[in-house]
């Protein structure tokens, strides 16, 4: 599973899914302080790169920031993230089921992927 990006905070998906016990790779900046080392892969994702890491990943992670969700603005991840043929969960913001469907699972809360951790951790889960 793969988390790239600054949103750091301890509700986020990644903290959540490190809590579920999920192999996750991070990529971004100031995680150094908030997760294990060992989740750790860098702190910039090359765009070059990126395609392929996301096209590569069981499931790749989306935390929108505050100001994004309450101007509805989704997060460029996760357009360069399905387009690479990558599968996203995100949390829920506006506009983004109707934006791609079922491409992309939402979560409304930081419990819901603790709880889905089977359903993440899975090779290849079923995806539309």
């Amino acid at each position: 599973m793969s988390a790239s990006g600054g949103q750091n905070s301890s509700g986020s998906s990644a903290h959540s899914a490190i809590q579920a016990g999920v192999d996750l790779h991070v990529y971004g900046q100031n995680w150094r302080d908030e997760i294990p080392a060992r989740y750790l892969r860098g702190e910039y994702l090359d765009n070059d790169a990126a395609g392929a890491a996301y096209e590569r990943a069981r499931v790749v992670l989306n935390d929108h920031w505050a100001d994004m969700r309450e101007h509805g603005f989704v997060s460029n991840r996760v357009f360069d993230a399905v387009a690479a043929g990558g599968r996203v969960v995100s949390d829920s913001i506006e506009g983004l089921a109707e934006l791609f469907g079922p491409a992309v699972r939402t979560y409304s809360s930081p419990e819901e992927p603790r709880r889905s951790r089977r359903r993440l951790a899975v090779r290849r889960p079923r995806w539309p």
